[in-house]
C-alpha cells in the first residue's frame, strides 16, 4: 500500500528513504527544472555505480541508478515521474535492435533464484539500441534489496549470441538510496528487421527461432516485467 509523498512503497524504499545523503537543494536544481531545460545531472557515484536525476528528453522527471561495463555495455534502472514501477535499461555500442523487438532476459543476483522478463528492444534519438523491461510495484522490495546487498549481478541473455553481463555491485546501497531519496523528493514536490551486423555480438540470434519476422514490422510485446521462478534450479542452493 503506497505511502503519501511515496510511490514506491515497502520496507526496503522506507529504510532507504530514512537515509538521505544528498542535500536537498541538489536534488531541486537537479531534478526540478522545467521540460524547457531537459537535463539529466549525476547526484552521487559509489563505487561503480552512479545516481542520477533530472528531466528526461520527453520532459518527465526522472530519477535513476547506472553502471557502465566493459565493451561498450551500460546497466540503468529508472523511475519516471507519476509512475508505479521502475524500468530497466541495458545498451551496447554495437548492438542493431529494431524497436519493440521482443528479447528474453535473465537477471540474478549472486546465488538467489534468478528473475525473468520479456524485454522490448528500443533505439533511443542518438541511435544507439537497448532493452528495456519493467518492475512491478509487487516486486519492488525484492529487486531492490537484492540490489542493494548483492555483491554480483548477471545478465543473460537465452536467444542470442551476447555472452552474459557481469557486474560488481560496489556502491550500489548508496546508489539505491539516493535514487529513492531522488524520488521522495520528486513525489513530495509534485501534487500531480534491420540487417545486422554479424562480427558483432546482439542479444538475440538472427535464425528461423527469431522472436520477429524478417521483412514484417515487430509486435509490440505484451506489459512487461520481471517474475521470479517458483523454484530453484536443479542443483542450487
Amino acid at each position: 500500500m503506497s505511502q503519501v509523498g511515496s510511490p514506491l512503497a515497502g520496507k526496503g524504499w522506507e529504510y532507504a528513504m530514512k537515509n538521505k545523503h544528498v542535500i536537498p537543494f541538489v536534488f531541486h536544481f537537479a531534478v526540478l527544472s522545467g521540460p524547457a531545460m531537459a537535463e539529466v545531472k549525476d547526484l552521487m557515484h559509489s563505487g561503480l555505480w552512479d545516481a542520477f536525476g533530472g528531466v528526461a528528453e520527453d520532459g518527465h522527471q526522472v530519477c535513476g541508478m547506472s553502471s557502465s561495463g566493459e565493451n561498450g555495455t551500460w546497466f540503468g534502472v529508472k523511475w519516471f515521474s507519476g509512475n508505479d514501477h521502475l524500468t530497466v535499461q541495458a545498451t551496447k555500442t554495437t548492438w542493431s535492435i529494431p524497436s519493440r523487438t521482443n528479447i528474453r532476459v535473465v537477471l540474478q543476483f549472486d546465488r538467489a533464484l534468478p528473475w525473468t522478463a520479456t524485454a522490448s528492444g528500443f533505439v533511443n534519438r542518438t541511435g544507439l539500441s537497448g532493452i528495456e523491461f519493467t518492475i512491478p510495484a509487487a516486486g519492488l522490495d525484492t529487486f531492490l534489496n537484492e540490489l542493494r546487498y548483492s555483491l554480483r549481478m548477471t545478465l543473460s541473455f537465452p536467444d542470442g549470441t551476447e555472452l552474459p553481463w557481469l557486474y560488481d555491485m560496489d556502491g550500489t546501497n548508496e546508489a539505491v538510496v539516493t535514487m529513492a531519496n531522488c524520488i521522495k523528493y520528486i513525489a513530495g514536490s509534485s501534487a500531480s528487421a534491420p540487417t545486422q551486423p554479424y562480427g558483432n555480438t546482439q542479444p538475440y540470434s538472427i535464425s528461423p527461432t527469431q522472436p520477429f519476422l524478417r521483412g514484417q514490422p515487430p509486435v509490440a510485446p505484451p506489459p512487461m516485467s520481471l517474475q521470479p521462478r517458483a523454484s530453484p534450479q536443479p542443483g542450487k542452493t
